[in-house]
C-alpha cells in the first residue's frame, strides 16, 4: 500500500497493511507550499508484485486466479472505485495481462506550514480577519483524502466541466459547469447543512481569507455520487443555537415559513408545519401564555395563539494531490 508522506511529499510505502471494515487511514502532517496553497490531499494507492514458482505454462490461471481474489478485497465492498493496478506477465514466454481495481484504504492530507501563512485554529470561534481557516482547509483536503476530484469514480462522472452524476443531477437539475478538474466550479453555491443558510460549497478551489466553509448538501450530493452514503443528523428545533427551544426559535421558524429551510426539523427541505410541531413537542422555554378576548358579535369568548418556528440547524485536489487555494490567497 502506499500513501503521500504528509510532511515531504515523497510516496511512503507499507508493505504489510490491515485495515478494519468500514475504516479509512489517514495520514496528517504539514509541510511548506509555495505561494498562496494551503493544503494537499488524496487517496492511498496499491502496488502489485508477482512471484510464482512451478511450471510456466500454468501460471496464466495462476495469475487469474490471484487477480481475482486480489480486487475482491481491495475493492473494500463499497465506496469509490479509486484507481487501477495493472501490468503484464511475462514467464518464459508465457503472458497474461492483469487490472486490480482497488477502492479507498487510505488517504493523507498535508497543510501549509510557513511563515506565510496565517492559521485560524479555533473551530468554535470566528474566523480573526486576515486568517485562513484550519477547520476549513483540512476538512477539503480530508474529502480529497477519500476520493472527491481525486478517484476513477470522479473522473467517471465527470466529462469535461459537466458532472453526470444521478445524485448532484436531482439537486441542481443539470450537470453543465459544474465541474473543474478535481473541483466544483469555482463560486458554485449550495445550502449549508449545518443551519440551511446558503454557502459557496466546501468543495470548489479557493477560500477567502477571514472566512470559514462548511459541507452543503450539493458537497454530499457529490460523495454520494462517487459510492458514499451520507446521512445528515436531525437537530432540535434549536434554530438560534443557544441550546434550547422557545420562543426565539419560533421567530426564525416564522421568517423561514414557506421562504426557504431555516426551520427545517424534518430535512424535507422547506420550513413548514411539520417543523411547528416539532418546536412544540421539544419547547423548553418558558410556558406559553394565551391571552382571551371578547368579541361582541357574536357573543363568543376566542382565544387566540399564534405560532411561528423555523428550520433547524443541521449538520452529518489531481488524484493523490489536490489543492486547495485562497481567494488572494488559496486553499
Amino acid at each position: 500500500f502506499n500513501y503521500s508522506d504528509p510532511s515531504t511529499g515523497s510516496t511512503a510505502v507499507v508493505e504489510t497493511a490491515t485495515v478494519a471494515a468500514d475504516t479509512i487511514s489517514l495520514y496528517v502532517g504539514t509541510r511548506s507550499f509555495p505561494g498562496s496553497t494551503l493544503g494537499a490531499g488524496g487517496p492511498g494507492s496499491v502496488g502489485w508484485s508477482i512471484g510464482a514458482t512451478g511450471f510456466p505454462s500454468q501460471s496464466p490461471i495462476a495469475i487469474d486466479n490471484a487477480e481475482t481474489l486480489s480486487e475482491q478485497g481491495l475493492s473494500r465492498g463499497a465506496g469509490p472505485h479509486v484507481g487501477t493496478a495493472s501490468g503484464v506477465w511475462n514467464w518464459s514466454g508465457y503472458t497474461d495481462n492483469y487490472s486490480i481495481d482497488f477502492g479507498i484504504y487510505s488517504g493523507s492530507l498535508s497543510l501549509d506550514n510557513d511563515a506565510s501563512t496565517y492559521w485560524h485554529y479555533n473551530h468554535e470561534t470566528p474566523v480573526a480577519s486576515g486568517t485562513n481557516d484550519l477547520y476549513s482547509v483540512a476538512l477539503h483536503e480530508i474529502i480529497h483524502a477519500i476520493g472527491l476530484g481525486t478517484s476513477e469514480s470522479w473522473n467517471d462522472l465527470a466529462s469535461g466541466t459537466t458532472w453526470n452524476g444521478a445524485e448532484v443531477l436531482a439537486l441542481t437539475g443539470s450537470g453543465a459547469n459544474l465541474v473543474s478538474g478535481g473541483h466544483i466550479a469555482n463560486n458554485t453555491m449550495s445550502i449549508r447543512i449545518s443551519d440551511g443558510e446558503e454557502q459557496e460549497v466546501l468543495m470548489d478551489s479557493n477560500i477567502t481569507v477571514g472566512t470559514r466553509k462548511e459541507l452543503t448538501l450539493l458537497d454530499l450530493a457529490f460523495l454520494r455520487d462517487i459510492g458514499y452514503d451520507t446521512v445528515t443528523p436531525t437537530f432540535p428545533p434549536d434554530f438560534d443555537g443557544d441550546n434550547d427551544v422557545d420562543g426565539s426559535d419560533l421567530a426564525i421558524w416564522k421568517a423561514g415559513y414557506g421562504v426557504n429551510s431555516m426551520g427545517d426539523t424534518n430535512e424535507d427541505g422547506d420550513t413548514d408545519g411539520a417543523d411547528f410541531l416539532r418546536w412544540q413537542q421539544e419547547y423548553s422555554g418558558p410556558l406559553l401564555v394565551a391571552t382571551a378576548t371578547t368579541i361582541p358579535e357574536p357573543n363568543t369568548t376566542i382565544l387566540y395563539l399564534a405560532a411561528w418556528i423555523l428550520l433547524p440547524k443541521i449538520l452529518a485536489r489531481s488524484r493523490n494531490g489536490c489543492s486547495v487555494r485562497v481567494r488572494s490567497s488559496s486553499l
